[in-house]
């Protein structure tokens, strides 16, 4: 099931506010990343992900990020 936009909206609204304040918190920038990443705002979604693997570079969930990662510049 879905969510709905608005909620959507919401929460990416929260998690973009939260970076800007704390730019070095990787856990929400993931969080950020991935709902980017559903709500097909790939570019932002690439940007987001990459900055999480350069400062986590053995995180647990690496390889499914690469593999979105992969996905989105394949069909971009």
């Amino acid at each position: 099931m879905r969510k709905k936009p608005t909620r959507q909206g919401q929460k990416l609204k929260t998690l973009i506010q939260y970076v800007q304040r704390y730019p070095s918190g990787w856990k929400k920038r993931l969080e950020l990343a991935e709902l980017r990443y559903e709500m097909g705002h790939w570019e932002e979604a690439i940007l987001d992900f990459r900055w999480v693997l350069i400062r986590q570079p053995n995180l647990s969930e690496g390889l499914s990020i690469r593999l979105k990662l992969g996905k989105m510049l394949e069909i971009l």
